[in-house]
Order: C-alpha cells, then sequence, then structure tokens
C-alpha cells in the first residue's frame, strides 16, 4: 500500500514500487481535492491497484 501518493510525489515511481509488489494506492485523502481524487482513481485502475483511503488519523495528538 502506498499512503500519500499526492505528497510523495511518487507517481513516476509507480511501476518501480508495482515491480517491487505494491498492491495497494491510497486514493481518497483528506487534502485531495476531485482532481486528484480522479488522478489516482485512474492510476490505480491502470495498475490494478488496489484502491484505498482514510481519515489520516494518526493518534490523538494528530493535528488532522
Amino acid at each position: 500500500m502506498l499512503a500519500h501518493p499526492a505528497f510523495a510525489q511518487a507517481d513516476e515511481m509507480l511501476p518501480a514500487y508495482i515491480e517491487l509488489g505494491l498492491q495497494g494506492l491510497e486514493v481518497y485523502h483528506i487534502k485531495h481535492d476531485e482532481e486528484a481524487n480522479k488522478h489516482y482513481e485512474e492510476l490505480a485502475q491502470k495498475h490494478e491497484l488496489l484502491v484505498t483511503g482514510g481519515t489520516d488519523a494518526h493518534g490523538p495528538d494528530s493535528p488532522i
């Protein structure tokens, strides 16, 4: 699973990650706009990756 692909600027690295066993991509993120959601949906479909998303909660002290 690759979390935060937009913030990691990892689009061009996806093929290499997939070769190493990547199976999923965080498509939905609280800070993504509709354009980002669509972009990562399309990338996930193109590479046959599982689509995930979440609240991005990192515990009680998280600012998110």
